[in-house]
């Protein structure tokens, strides 16, 4: 979406929980697609009763919800999907008398259930509306719905559980289900004697009921969207109590939940102190089931896959990275995404990109020996550079229909998004970073945001500080060029030797024939770089600014300075193309004394390249050549860049202009590869990450080989190192679709489980 339709939206107005207006609703949300604003929930009670009576396993349940009538009228319409309502009341919370209720009409393909009143209720005045359901338990994995694990069909269990990101709340409770209306709910939960029952909140009270039930009151919990409640019931058993954290999971897990326990205090920590702001509940739960996407950050009961979050102090180092980070990008969501909430799912990436950030550069300040920003480059930047060089859609982008809800769960938000926040962190120095977030979070502190009030804080920091950002931007104004249009640009950057001037023109990156653009795009972009004489890779703040104005930039640059390079540490998003000499010098650099240059960018040299190459802005011969500098890199970012960069043109040429021209040059890689991981197999396990980074990157080239290239005992290796430690036969593994004929299999542990979590949307 371009600056232009960004002005152009519809503005509709609804009402938050607090006294605030919320805006921004795109034009093409029709009316049915958001509730109507003529009433807001102040609190909800909810009462559940499932009944696990296999396989027709139903629930029943009470939702009392207090409301206020904005203006009069004579409808109150709630979110609700297959529910069987049984009653409907609404009362005058002054009087205490019922308001007649004409009738109930039921709208399932918006996702509405309205209440028609006999008459008009009166202007902001406050009402109960009570609405007595039954609904049936699901097997889809959202809303309510069940799991059985144990050997069957002798000793198998069940369990049930919610899932309600993003629009599925309405499957088990009618509600307001927009994250806007954050308000507070007293739960309550009927079960088994034998059972436990696990909510948002610590338990209150418990109430013995007939037929061997106990129905479990919970504590109140702080105002909160409909989607983060969250409910369990079942047979499990908890870990021992680490501070506020407690595992539960399967009794034949204990010995595998409680490391993680201990382990996952450290990670609440951590973003307690970055953001000065204690961990607000009284406790976190930490469910770990099986048959479950990656992880959900359901405030005070997050919930994880068995399989990605098993743990034993013994676990190999590559095993504690995966689950660590995956610990820690729902403990981020705490305070991204629960404490402060996107008003609506246009700015899901105020939750999602700043959980991402955190999974890794938080990781980081637990585990500072881990490279975490390296791989922050690799897996995050380098994915979100490749997914969005077609024809996709902005960070903030209009949603209405469920189906463009749902599909806000990819690649832009979970990784362009995260990358576009570093790029402002260097941009601001992560001081003022930091300060600008503490800010944001205070401010917006149990209330929504959207990306405005997020620039606000940092303007407001850096006003305080007086940090010029350059250009005369705002960061609103930065910001918003990067998040309001898709796609990112491309710096073609030529030098005047005469003038001791570089040439920077900008364009949209794209990998395949220009679509027709009446104005060109332009981004404000911060220009680093450093040369051949100076090679200073540490000075990150922009010196000079892209022209607002025009596609063309000229700054000064260094008499007689040698090779240049463009975008320090790829710490912007985009990509940069030179003159084919001073390719020749950097390629000349690479193979002399690699180190001289950062690997950062030795890693984005070989993804610029061979991306360039591919979009036809670079002839080929220039990456192939780059790549043979490789035999002499001892450091796998650069290696993983490049059998990435292999593996697309394998996938996506044909044969005569891609793999018959690549496999010897892919073959001999391999080659050295395998000799570099020779070199490693006497060293002692201090060299865990290192190793395990040859062996994911050996990994990906055995595959492009159809593993027919790697000695067996290399892959028997390969497989022993990639298996966590675990006590059931479920793999620990992740596919991915290459084409229509083919997938690749790898290593949970050398993937992205971000990606997991939100292909499973």
């Amino acid at each position: 979406m371009s600056p232009l339709a960004a002005a152009a939206l519809l503005v509709y107005y609804v009402l938050s929980p607090g006294s605030r207006p919320v805006h921004g609703h795109g034009a093409g949300c029709a009316a049915a697609c958001r509730l109507p604003a003529a009433t807001r929930p102040e609190s909800y009670e909810l009462r559940l009763e499932p009944r696990t009576v296999w396989p027709a396993a139903a629930f029943n349940g009470v939702a009392r919800i207090a409301i206020r009538a904005r203006h009069a009228t004579d409808v109150i319409t709630l979110n609700a999907k297959d529910l069987d309502v049984i009653s409907a009341t609404v009362t005058d919370s002054r009087l205490g008398a019922d308001v007649a209720v004409d009738r109930l009409v039921h709208r399932p393909a918006d996702e509405q259930f309205e209440i028609r009143l006999a008459a008009r209720v009166a202007a902001d005045r406050a009402y109960v509306v009570t609405v007595s359901y039954g609904g049936t338990v699901r097997n889809d994995s959202t809303g309510l719905f069940a799991i059985s694990y144990g050997e069957e069909p002798v000793t198998a269990k069940w369990l049930v559980v919610t899932d309600f990101e993003p629009t599925y709340a309405r499957r088990v409770f009618p509600c307001y289900d927009e994250p806007v209306y954050k308000v507070v709910f007293n739960i309550s939960v009927v079960k088994k004697k034998n059972q436990i029952a696990l909510s948002n909140m610590p338990i209150r009270a418990i109430e013995h009921g007939p037929d061997d039930t106990e129905t479990v009151y919970f504590e109140s919990t702080p105002p909160m969207s409909t989607y983060l409640v969250a409910i369990y019931v079942g047979e499990f058993e908890p870990s021992k109590n680490y501070s506020k954290i407690t595992a539960y999971t399967q009794n034949m897990y204990m010995n595998q939940t409680e490391y993680i326990g201990v382990e996952a205090s450290k990670r609440l920590q951590v973003m307690e102190e970055y953001t000065g702001i204690e961990y607000t509940l009284p406790k976190m739960d930490m469910l770990v089931i099986p048959d479950f996407r990656a992880g959900m950050e359901n405030w005070g009961l997050n919930i994880f896959r068995e399989n990605y979050i098993r743990l034993q102090e013994n676990s190999t180092t590559a095993v504690k990275m995966s689950v660590f980070k995956l610990v820690q990008h729902e403990f981020a969501h705490q305070w991204f995404g629960n404490l402060v909430t996107c008003e609506w799912w246009d700015y899901l990436w105020l939750n999602e990109g700043f959980a991402t950030y955190f999974e890794y550069f938080a990781t980081k300040m637990v585990c500072p020996s881990w490279p975490m920003e390296e791989l922050f480059v690799i897996e995050i930047h380098q994915s979100a550079l490749s997914y969005d060089q077609t024809a996709r859609r902005s960070i903030t982008s209009s949603v209405c229909t469920q189906d463009e809800i749902e599909d806000q769960f990819d690649v832009i938000t979970y990784k362009k998004s995260p990358a576009v926040l570093r790029m402002l962190r260097y941009l601001v120095t992560e001081k003022l970073f930091q300060l600008s977030l503490r800010h944001y979070l205070n401010v917006n502190r149990e209330s929504v945001a959207e990306p405005n009030d997020l620039y606000s804080s940092f303007d407001h920091v850096l006003n305080d500080n007086d940090y010029d950002l350059g250009n005369e931007l705002t960061v609103n104004e930065f910001m918003s060029n990067w998040t309001l249009q898709p796609g990112y640009p491309v710096l073609r950057i030529t030098k005047n030797n005469i003038s001791n001037t570089f040439s920077v023109t900008q364009s949209r990156f794209i990998n395949h024939e220009k679509l027709g653009e009446t104005t060109p795009p332009a981004w404000h972009i911060g220009l680093t770089f450093t040369t051949e004489s100076s090679k200073d890779f540490n000075y990150t703040r922009p010196c000079f600014w892209t022209n607002k104005t025009s596609t063309l930039t000229i700054i000064p640059a260094p008499e007689n300075s040698g090779w240049f390079l463009f975008n320090i540490k790829s710490s912007g998003f985009y990509r940069v193309n030179y003159d084919v000499d001073n390719w020749m010098a950097l390629i000349k650099q690479l193979r002399e004394a690699p180190a001289e240059i950062h690997v950062l960018n030795r890693a984005q040299l070989i993804d610029d390249a061979f991306n360039l190459a591919g979009a036809g802005q670079l002839d080929y011969s220039v990456p192939l050549r780059l790549a043979e500098y490789l035999q002499n890199e001892n450091n796998t970012l650069p290696w993983r860049s490049a059998m990435e960069s292999f593996s697309n043109i394998i996938i996506l040429k044909d044969n005569d202009r891609g793999y018959t021209s690549l496999m010897p040059q892919v073959i001999r890689l391999a080659g050295i590869l395998s000799a570099k991981l020779k070199l490693l197999e006497s060293n002692d396990n201090s060299l865990f990450i290192l190793r395990r980074s040859w062996f994911a990157v050996l990994s990906k080239a055995c595959k492009l080989l159809n593993m027919d290239y790697c000695p067996k005992k290399t892959q028997e290796k390969f497989e022993r190192k990639k298996m966590p430690e675990k006590t059931s036969d479920v793999t620990n593994t992740v596919a991915f679709k290459v084409s229509e004929k083919a997938s690749i299999v790898l290593p949970a542990e050398t993937s992205d489980l971000t990606s997991a979590r939100q292909n499973a949307h």
